[in-house]
């Protein structure tokens, strides 16, 4: 289906409530941390996903009884992309240092503006180019482990990939494609069934995967309840609905670099709340992220026409 251009003020609009929702992410990080303390990874991700389903169940029972054939396959899709992403940094990051899955995962920048030009997309503007640059130049100082030189993490990234590493490049791989695939998809369907068929894939390939991957593992407490109703509610329910509603009126290369300013967010509220000190890496890092944040938003003015094929 061939999407009409979108007005300025819609794609504006649509980057503000990306953005809010990289935020909602970057929030997510001590709940997630704290929630694995009583649930298994592969556990938790299937119970955080079954409640953002049921919800939507609740709220919207007759949108799940009127989903057609062709939102269950490309909603299949965009689930098994989302869980594969999901499950390949889990499995990466039992395998590598938290630093180098950082920033591996977050290649996705990268990696995205090249899936959009191999479907026939075509490249996004170089300012677009220059503002992933800058944030995975951005996003490589912010894995720095504390007090390692910038060359630190390069050298060990360089010496060799381990299996973690692979794992966590393929997760940056079928995030990229997530992101490019929901550009392609998301324009037919309605948003909230398309929605509801990704919620609900996840959590069942998390739950069949949970005995193959992991012993399973889940001691009920209230703080987990609460942790897993917030994510269910906001980071899943609530995030995945604005990506799929209003990806399709950014790019996916914009849309990318938007998404990484989860990284900021998450070292923002970390040191706000839970006294985490940004070092100076950190606070260029996040600098550079904003900076190419920036760039691709101020180039767009310069060509009325949305940046695709």
């Amino acid at each position: 289906m061939t999407q009409p251009p979108e007005s300025p003020s819609h794609r504006r609009r649509a980057d503000l409530l990306l953005l809010l929702t990289t935020l909602v992410w970057g929030s997510t990080f001590p709940a997630v941390k704290a929630s694995l303390e009583f649930a298994s990874p592969f556990v938790f991700v299937c119970l955080r996903f079954s409640v953002a389903a049921l919800l939507f169940c609740g709220v919207f029972p007759r949108r799940v009884a009127t989903l057609s054939r062709a939102t269950l396959r490309d909603g299949l899709l965009l689930g098994l992309l989302m869980a594969g992403g999901f499950i390949t940094q889990t499995i990466g990051l039992g395998l590598t240092s938290a630093s180098r899955s950082g920033f591996l995962t977050a290649l996705y920048v990268a990696f995205t503006p090249l899936f959009q030009l191999m479907i026939g997309r075509g490249l996004p503007r170089a300012g677009v180019i220059a503002g992933g640059v800058m944030v995975v130049s951005g996003l490589y100082l912010l894995a720095l482990p504390e007090g390692e030189p910038p060359t630190g993490l390069l050298l060990t990234l360089t010496s060799g990939l381990n299996a973690g590493d692979l794992w966590t490049l393929a997760c940056a791989a079928l995030f990229a494609l997530y992101i490019v695939a929901m550009d392609v998809l998301s324009p037919r369907h309605d948003a909230l069934q398309l929605t509801f068929v990704q919620l609900l894939t996840t959590a069942a390939l998390a739950g069949a995967l949970a005995p193959l991957l992991e012993t399973p593992r889940l001691n009920a407490t209230f703080p987990l309840a609460g942790s897993i109703l917030y994510l269910g509610l906001f980071a899943s329910l609530m995030a995945v609905f604005i990506q799929t509603r209003f990806q399709r009126e950014t790019t996916p290369a914009r849309a990318a670099i938007i998404l990484a300013m989860e990284a900021v967010f998450a070292a923002l509220l970390a040191a706000i709340f839970l006294g985490d000190a940004l070092g100076l890496y950190e606070r260029i890092g996040g600098g550079f992220i904003v900076i190419g944040l920036l760039a691709s938003e101020l180039t767009r003015g310069s060509d009325s026409a949305p940046d695709r094929a």
